[in-house]
């Protein structure tokens, strides 16, 4: 049974290695006009391929923590506002930021290279609103698509979390078939229902794990999901998501270093490609040989790890802060 003041380092931990996975896959596929940095024969482009996949234990993780955090603040229905408003006060900021740090290398880099700099107020608009899918407009770094997901994710937990919590149990099972059977809906471009089977594994997780579940339950549609995942997405995918099931449930972990690369996680899934990017396509025309490449590659990392902790410490934590400080019922 989840108490008030029930705490998971290890998910810090599963943060920070997902966003690292996130990391070698960009960095060892990095591709620019110079060519690639590594070939498709390299081991260390073969294994980061599998680095994507730091997206799909994201999804599992949220699936888990977002109604945990909801557990946790006593979420009911008069608190649908403020919630969206708090966890918009802990993701806006950093985001926000990010996005003027690539408008910025943005513009430096067509007076560079000689190219005029387009901005487009619309766009910008509509990327802090999630809705760049909808619209014409390319996301200004690919990776935030995954925050228009989350986004979705956290309006659909606003909404259906007092239904999976409350005492009607038929109502419980029959919300949660409900969304996983939207993965089946015509999709239009990349929406939420797309990745249900990875996020109910992390849901039913919370629900066992703060008894609303019993373990057949539980473990019932964890199997479901990883049978639809199986079914229409990828066997890699269904693997990526059954070990973080499992990470969450059963890990235990609490190290300095864990939670260090679990705070910054957030940071670094966002600013590595303005940081570690960047000095891959500064290095890359003097990058020849391969020891040249993996020393690049290793640089990469480690320029988005101290710039991840540096931008965590000035922009999120103060946000993460303000969050945490702002309640989801006001006081009376």
């Amino acid at each position: 049974m989840l108490k008030q003041n029930d705490y998971f380092p290890h998910v810090n931990l599963l943060r920070g290695i997902a966003a690292l996975m996130v990391c070698v896959y960009h960095f060892s596929h990095f591709q620019c006009f110079d060519g690639s940095l590594f070939s498709k024969e390299d081991w260390i482009y073969r294994i980061g391929e599998y680095g994507s996949q730091g997206v799909t234990a994201f999804f599992v993780i949220s699936g888990f923590v977002i109604p945990f955090s909801m557990h946790k603040g006593q979420y009911v229905y008069r608190a649908f506002g403020r919630f969206l408003v708090k966890r918009s006060i802990r993701i806006e900021p950093p985001y926000i930021a990010t996005i003027i740090v690539i408008l910025l290398i943005g513009y430096y880099l067509s007076r560079r290279w000689g190219n005029p700099f387009e901005f487009h107020p619309e766009q910008f608009a509509l990327h802090i609103g999630y809705l760049i899918p909808f619209s014409e407009y390319e996301w200004y770094n690919p990776v935030f698509w995954t925050l228009a997901i989350e986004f979705q994710y956290y309006i659909l937990m606003a909404l259906i979390f007092p239904l999976i919590t409350g005492n009607n149990r038929i109502m419980r099972h029959l919300v949660l078939a409900v969304f996983l059977a939207g993965h089946f809906l015509p999709q239009y471009k990349s929406t939420l229902p797309e990745h249900a089977g990875i996020f109910i594994p992390g849901i039913v997780l919370f629900l066992y794990r703060a008894g609303y579940f019993k373990p057949a339950e539980m473990l019932g549609w964890f199997f479901a999901s990883l049978c639809l995942l199986f079914y229409d997405q990828s066997l890699v995918i269904c693997v990526i998501t059954m070990l973080t099931f499992f990470a969450i449930w059963l890990l235990r972990s609490d190290t300095k270093a864990g939670n260090w690369l679990g705070n910054i996680s957030y940071s670094l899934y966002l600013l590595h490609g303005s940081t570690g990017m960047m000095f891959l396509l500064f290095r890359s025309s003097s990058t020849f040989s391969t020891l040249d490449k993996y020393g690049a590659f290793l640089l990469a990392v480690l320029i988005s790890l101290i710039a991840a902790y540096v931008f965590w410490f000035f922009v999120e934590q103060p946000s993460k802060i303000m969050s945490q400080n702002f309640k989801l019922h006001k006081p009376k």
